[in-house]
């Protein structure tokens, strides 16, 4: 007789440090393109940037929006984002403890904006398929 034994489909889920202990796999950065900006903002305002972070580990991900106001031109998304790339491989405590007087070098936008996406990671970690009940 052939013994069949259904696989769990999130194996892992049910340990306590799977959530926190997952490494930060992926940073994205968008900025939203300058007709957006100008519809979405006051007449006074149209030089702010503005977009979203996105970090992710595996197959979830947590998101901080930003707006920077009147940012010089040309301006370099690039160079201004750099600093995420510290938060790669590290889990969500450490990154955190990273954060933790970065305001001085990352100044005050980029650190709120990476708490900001943290906190949306941990809260979607802590409840990663809660969007599917609360339909």
């Amino acid at each position: 007789m052939l013994h069949v034994q259904e696989a769990d489909p999130l194996p892992g889920l049910e340990s306590p440090g799977f959530r926190y202990e997952e490494r930060i796999r992926s940073i994205e950065v968008f900025r939203f393109d300058q007709e957006l900006t100008r519809r979405l903002f006051f007449e006074n305002e149209k030089g702010s940037v503005c977009g979203y972070l996105k970090l992710s580990v595996n197959r979830f991900s947590g998101w901080g929006e930003y707006r920077l106001p009147n940012t010089k031109k040309p301006f370099d998304l690039v160079g201004w984002a750099s600093v995420y790339m510290n938060l790669k491989g590290l889990n969500i405590a450490q990154a955190f403890q990273l954060l933790q007087g970065k305001e001085e070098n990352w100044g005050r936008i980029r650190k709120e904006l990476a708490e900001s996406a943290l906190m949306d990671l941990s809260s979607t970690l802590e409840t990663p398929f809660s969007f599917a009940t609360s339909r």
